[in-house]
């Protein structure tokens, strides 16, 4: 599409009175923007109490010197769950009744700064997981303190690099067309120039390059060690929560660019934004929630609940014993 017939079709939309939305759209994307508030709540939970025990209690996890790849995955997460936050709360915060209305009630700025953490987001934590998958294969044949000796170079320069693209990729669409995201009320609406291409390329490349590198890890893991059991549940649940929520939702997108090729501004045009980031925020749940259940230790939690049951039972016991020696005697 051109830029004439652009200006056209959003020229008829701006002079129209009013802009008419379809009945399911308002209420489509408040479901997703609630999803992807909730899960950025549960890994920024999930991933903060990960990092509190390691800089605290180590002692309450099965691993306590946690590879420098994996620290960036909790440290990542972690902190872009945070910065996420405050675009899906204004989503939430703003939404009103669908129905035919005359003004919109986002700010096309506070739509674009607010969702820029949420978009490099999108774009850049395939790569420490990708990272993560690399480590692994390596691990698999030469010790830990080799790796991080050798490794965490590598690992730091490729994350600051990916990020910096998918940070650029964002600001280059400064300044913003205010005639063409005049009624926009999503973050992918309002990036007119480039249109997340930056960003869902990011991710497919490593999202598919991490499926490959874990598919390759499970076969190196049956090779060296048959009872890698565990492992491998961990690394096939990581495979399928990164095709499912990684890699099948950027080709969607990419196709929704393509084939519905929609104005910007137009209902319908920031959609596919929002189902992209409310699926990485899922995958980050998802996550946080696994590496809490393979990280902290089982056993510490079973000692814990039967030290609090054998501390209430003996005090209740002295109570009883207390009260039984206060009764008066009969003689």
């Amino acid at each position: 599409m051109d830029s004439s017939t652009t200006a056209t079709d959003l020229q008829t939309v701006l002079n129209s009175s009013v802009l008419q939305l379809p009945d399911y759209l308002p209420y489509l994307e408040l479901c997703l923007n609630w999803i992807a508030l909730i899960s950025h709540g549960i890994t920024s939970l999930t991933m903060g109490f990960l990092v509190l025990l390691l800089h605290c209690l180590p002692q309450l996890l099965r691993i306590q010197n946690l590879a420098p790849t994996l620290l960036l995955f909790l440290y990542a997460h972690f902190g872009f769950s945070i910065l996420s936050t405050p675009y899906q709360i204004y989503r939430v915060s703003q939404w009103r009744t669908p129905g035919t209305y005359t003004q919109n009630n986002f700010s096309p700025y506070t739509l674009y700064w607010l969702s820029m953490p949420e978009l490099v987001y999108y774009g850049t934590i395939p790569s420490p997981v990708f990272l993560l998958a690399i480590e692994r294969c390596v691990c698999a044949k030469w010790p830990l303190s080799t790796v991080k000796r050798h490794f965490s170079l590598i690992m730091a320069v490729t994350f600051a690099i990916v990020l910096v693209v998918n940070t650029a990729g964002h600001l280059f669409e400064l300044p913003l067309d205010i005639d063409a995201v005049y009624f926009c009320e999503t973050a992918s609406c309002t990036t007119t120039t480039y249109r997340l291409y930056v960003h869902l390329v990011t991710k497919i490349v490593f999202s598919c390059a991490n499926v490959a590198c874990s598919l390759a890890l499970l076969f190196m893991l049956r090779a060296i060690d048959n009872a890698a059991k565990f492992k491998n549940r961990v690394i096939i649940f990581t495979v399928i929560v990164e095709l499912i929520f990684g890699v099948f939702p950027c080709f969607v997108s990419i196709v929704y660019n393509q084939v519905l090729n929609l104005p910007i501004g137009a209902p319908n045009s920031g959609l596919k934004g929002e189902i992209a980031s409310t699926c990485c925020a899922f995958d980050g749940a998802m996550c946080g929630i696994l590496y809490v259940s393979v990280l902290l230790k089982r056993s510490y939690r079973s000692s814990t609940v039967a030290n609090v049951l054998t501390t209430v039972e003996g005090a209740t016991k002295k109570v009883q014993q207390k009260a039984h020696e206060n009764l008066p005697k009969v003689s």
